[in-house]
């Protein structure tokens, strides 16, 4: 996996050549005379990816299923720090619709990023110490 690359529901999206699906447009400013795009890009690019996918990010919605930095409840996010000994929280975790159950994490991470290490930590910690 790239990048540059989404899996959900167990179907992979390229955000290189699935912009027509995802909604998202490629990036034309990555090339050695520009700067190459922060974290805060991709997560932008998270964003209008799972609205088009029908998730609710509004976090000061009731109906929110996508929250940012943080965990729905107390308890996960003291299990988060008690169990895999994690201080930074997950960039979004993705709850059952109507739920306080986790079903998924997402670590973003710059293009220039490997996921090696968020994939890592993705599934070990924060999966298993939340019970997503």
């Amino acid at each position: 996996m790239t990048a540059l690359e989404l899996t959900i529901n167990n179907k992979n999206f390229d955000l290189g050549t699935d912009q027509a699906i995802l909604g998202v447009q490629p990036c034309c400013l990555m090339n050695d005379e520009f700067t190459l795009p922060l974290e805060a890009a991709t997560r932008k690019r998270i964003d209008l990816i799972l609205t088009n996918l029908g998730w609710n990010i509004d976090e000061f919605s009731s109906n929110c299923n996508v929250f940012a930095e943080r965990t729905k409840t107390k308890e996960q996010q003291n299990l988060l720090k008690k169990i895999s000994g994690y201080k930074k929280p997950p960039d979004y975790v993705l709850y059952q619709h109507g739920t306080d159950k986790p079903i998924a994490i997402i670590e973003a991470k710059r293009p220039s990023q490997s996921l090696e290490k968020a994939l890592k930590t993705g599934n070990k910690k924060l999966c298993n110490s939340i019970k997503c």
